[in-house]
């Protein structure tokens, strides 16, 4: 599986999505998939990144364990972040008009295991 064809794939199962990418904790995106013209991926991984970042570093000072996912719902679309790896992370865009938050986290976590193969 190439990870760009993982990333086509969970669109295609996910209804109303936007986009989706693998992006690296640095804030780069190493690949991604639009559906939107106007969903700017690229710089959505390097914005999130610092949430990201401050997110983990939280994490750690309340020794709450290894941080799996984030969620950030906005009046456009919902935007789920999951680990892959400590340096790699899935990033989903769903519409708000059709918001299945539900399925978009599974379908993220079907596809972390095939992408930790690749990564490793």
């Amino acid at each position: 599986m190439d990870f760009k064809s993982g990333l086509e794939q969970i669109l295609e199962r996910v209804a109303g999505s936007l986009g989706a990418s693998l992006i690296g904790a640095d804030g780069l995106s190493v690949t991604e998939v639009s559906r939107d013209a106007k969903l700017d991926l690229t710089s959505i991984a390097a914005e999130y990144s610092t949430i990201l970042k401050n997110a983990r570093r939280a994490v750690d000072a309340m020794s709450f364990g290894v941080l799996e996912e984030i969620a950030v719902v906005t009046e456009s679309f919902a935007l789920l972040l999951c680990a892959v790896t400590d340096e790699y992370y899935l990033v989903l865009a769903i519409g708000r008009a059709e918001l299945n938050y539900g399925k978009g986290r599974y379908e993220l976590r079907r596809a972390i295991a095939q992408f930790r193969k690749e990564l490793s």
